[in-house]
Order: structure tokens, then C-alpha cells, then sequence
């Protein structure tokens, strides 16, 4: 499951640079560019908390079902970040 987990996890990272490139082409003007730049390097630095929460909340930490919550968050949390630079206008 975490190999499955994990060949997802890449498709949908090379699906988020792909929404991260074409909603930086969309932007008009460096101010656009530069507040988007400033959101995405704020949500790098976030990103993962939702799931080391989400594993400590499950009881399941430093177990395989801890590193399964871990990874479908994962999931979760660039999908949604692909939704949100597809419908992002300044």
C-alpha cells in the first residue's frame, strides 16, 4: 500500500509543479508573481503539520498504520493544493 501510496504521491507532485507553472504564467506583474511565490513558500513550511497531527491524534504513531495515515494526508494535502493554484486569482 505504501508503494502505491508513494508512485501517487510523485504523479501528483509533477501534476503540483505543473499547477504551480501555469498559475505563475497567469500572473500579470512581478507584485502577482512575488505574493504567489510568498504563499507557496508559507505552505511549504506548513504543509505537513496537518498530517503529523492527524498520526498523533490516531494513536497509530511509529506503527504501519501511522505511516498509512501519514501518506494518504500526504495525498491529500497536494491535491488540495493543486485545486487551490488552479482556481487562484489575486
Amino acid at each position: 500500500m505504501r508503494d502505491c501510496a508513494a508512485q501517487e504521491y510523485e504523479r501528483l507532485d509533477r501534476k503540483l509543479n505543473d499547477a504551480w507553472r501555469e498559475t505563475m504564467s497567469r500572473m500579470a506583474g512581478n507584485e502577482a508573481r512575488s505574493r504567489l511565490r510568498q504563499l507557496q513558500r508559507e505552505w511549504i513550511k506548513v504543509r505537513w503539520a496537518e498530517c503529523d497531527e492527524q498520526v498523533a491524534q490516531s494513536g497509530m504513531a511509529g506503527g504501519t498504520g501511522g505511516l498509512l495515515i501519514y501518506d494518504t494526508c500526504q495525498l491529500e494535502v497536494v491535491a488540495r493544493r493543486i485545486s487551490w493554484l488552479e482556481a487562484y486569482h489575486p
